[in-house]
């Protein structure tokens, strides 16, 4: 069976098939402390843009890493807009 066949198999299933004897269920403790996307490194990708000059010069002027600065103002900005 190749690995197609088997995810299809397994997205065919019924929840009460399935065998969580493995996997004991954890309690909401230990879920309240998890962490989202811990280990999430997205994939960067190269783009021209076009920002205003005194935002540019903004960003450089805290030093190197501008374009990680102004990624992470973006991340922020997306999450807090996919939150509400």
């Amino acid at each position: 069976m190749n690995r197609k066949q088997q995810i299809d198999r397994l997205n065919s299933m019924k929840d009460a098939d399935i065998d969580y004897s493995d996997a004991p269920e954890l309690p909401d403790a230990v879920w309240n402390k998890a962490e989202r996307a811990k280990f999430f490194k997205p994939i960067k990708v190269q783009k021209t843009v076009r920002i205003d000059a005194d935002v540019l010069n903004w960003l450089e002027s805290e030093g190197p890493g501008y374009q990680t600065r102004l990624n992470s103002i973006l991340r922020r900005e997306m999450e807090k807009a996919l939150r509400s």
